[in-house]
């Protein structure tokens, strides 16, 4: 029997994936719940475990090739020698559902047919690619080719395989630059592909940028509260980072100003019930924005036990491509970079987000006297076209007093 492996969907917003890593090779036998393949979605990478027991095929998609969900990228059968007899009765099609951040193989469902996995078999080659016309390199690799104008046969591979990597084809095309005179000595030019995590930020932050008129507006915090309650709980396991209060006092400033937990989408303004806040993060794959659910019903500690989830999830690549969907408000922190005010650019089709700067020591006037007091500077971004600008600063100026306020952290 031959099972056939699909990309599989795993959460209700993924469309697409790509495969970074093969952990087997075809003839290598695997066994149920073995990791055969790391794939990626626009935000997580996710380990596949294979459904079946068998021996590895055929690899119909290389590394690097974004296809979409449901596109046969493998078969396994019980004989290496039979990756097209018995296809018409004893083939399955395998889907991949999401368990704990591993993909695994749900049940087999009879439904290809002899003819339909050759045509598979012939699409999924022409797919690869990995070796045609002499040349071993990804279509991603050869894109990035006939982007910069590299004449891809004259690359020499530096994978063990021969194989023709993208640094290969920039290191190339450096050379290339520098003979035409087109760069200095010493001089490197090296180019990346607009895609893959960088495009859908940037894609989403244009449409942000062109459809909503954004307003900002910054207030001072004197976090003086915040930080004596912390000290206080800071030798209990768990306890909540200034982080955590923020988050926390923005779900008092939603809940009062529901406005600013709506969403604009198809001319229709969604007020939402439940609080989502989105968390941004700073990763090494780029900015990733995992949301907290249902952010009114959690007390403090339990708000800071799921954002320290979500940002471990982000930072590690294991978080499910739903943990980054349905956000209604997002806040995005600089702080640690010693930056003292920032805007940020709204996240569609979100109407707000909350800009944190660095907390630092100031010199300020309270009862008269001069004295030194713990702030940070709060911007707030908000759609003018949904939210008008007073209620932006009363929501604002909501979040200053919860985290000023002495009895409220009591």
């Amino acid at each position: 029997m031959i099972t056939t492996v699909f990309m599989p969907k795993l959460g209700l917003t993924m469309e697409e994936g790509t495969i970074v890593k093969w952990h087997k090779q075809v003839g290598q036998r695997v066994e149920i719940g073995e990791i055969i393949f790391e794939l990626e979605s626009d935000k997580a990478v996710l380990e596949y475990e294979s459904p079946v027991d068998g021996i590895l095929l055929k690899i119909l998609i290389d590394e690097d090739v974004l296809v979409p969900v449901a596109t046969p990228v493998g078969y396994i059968g019980d004989d290496a020698g039979e990756i097209v007899e018995d296809m018409t009765e004893n083939s399955v099609v395998v889907t991949g559902e999401s368990t704990n951040g591993t993909a695994t193989g749900e049940s087999a469902q009879e439904i290809i047919s002899g003819t339909d996995a050759s045509e598979e078999l012939s699409t999924a080659d022409r797919q690869k690619s990995s070796v045609s016309e002499g040349v071993r390199a990804t279509p991603r690799v050869r894109a990035l080719a006939k982007k910069l104008g590299v004449p891809i046969e004259c690359v020499e591979g530096s994978q063990e395989d021969g194989r023709i990597s993208e640094d290969d084809v920039n290191s190339y095309h450096a050379k290339m630059s520098g003979a035409a005179g087109k760069s200095g000595p010493g001089d490197i030019m090296v180019s990346t592909p607009y895609d893959g995590i960088r495009r859908k930020i940037g894609e989403q932050l244009r449409t942000s940028c062109n459809e909503k008129p954004h307003i900002y507006q910054t207030v001072e915090v004197d976090m003086q509260s915040v930080i004596i309650k912390r000290n206080a709980d800071k030798a209990r396991e768990g306890s909540p980072s200034i982080s955590d209060y923020i988050v926390y006092a923005c779900t008092a400033a939603l809940k009062e100003y529901p406005q600013l937990n709506s969403l604009l989408v198809n001319d229709v303004i969604l007020q939402y019930i439940p609080i989502n806040i989105g968390y941004a993060v700073d990763t090494p794959r780029g900015l990733i924005v995992p949301v907290i659910k249902n952010c009114g019903s959690l007390s403090l500690e339990e708000l800071s036990k799921e954002r320290k989830r979500m940002v471990d999830g982000a930072l590690t690549g294991k978080l499910m491509p739903d943990d980054y969907a349905e956000g209604t408000f997002t806040i995005s922190s600089l702080g640690s970079f010693g930056i003292q005010s920032f805007t940020s650019i709204i996240n569609p089709p979100q109407t707000a987000i909350l800009s944190v700067a660095a907390l630092e020591e100031r010199a300020v006037v309270r009862d008269g006297n001069i004295v030194i007091r713990p702030c940070m500077n709060l911007t707030m971004a908000i759609d003018h076209r949904i939210v008008d600008g007073a209620v932006a600063a009363r929501a604002l100026t909501t979040i200053k007093g919860f985290l000023e306020s002495e009895c409220i952290w009591v």
